[in-house]
């Protein structure tokens, strides 16, 4: 995760990443610690966040600092509509 945004930060540090539902939360972490200057953290626990993100969802974060914004589009959703 640290190595793709420094490696597009020239370009302007666009990065898409595609995973199933926590992997979202897990890279928002990621890039969150990205840049901090602490080297120990509490163990991540995948299992306590499975249910925080639909399934088919849809994450944005913005750096300076690294921070959740809403994605530039919804998120595609399963429904009768």
């Amino acid at each position: 995760m640290h190595s793709a945004a420094k490696t597009t930060e020239v370009e302007g540090g666009n990065v898409i990443f595609v995973g199933h539902a926590s992997t979202l939360d897990t890279m928002v972490i990621a890039l969150k610690r990205l840049g901090d200057e602490r080297t120990e953290y509490p163990p991540y626990q995948v299992s306590q966040h499975l249910m925080r993100v639909p399934y088919c969802a849809l994450g944005a974060v913005r750096e300076k600092p690294w921070e959740v914004v809403s994605p530039p589009c919804p998120p595609s959703i399963n429904s009768s509509s």
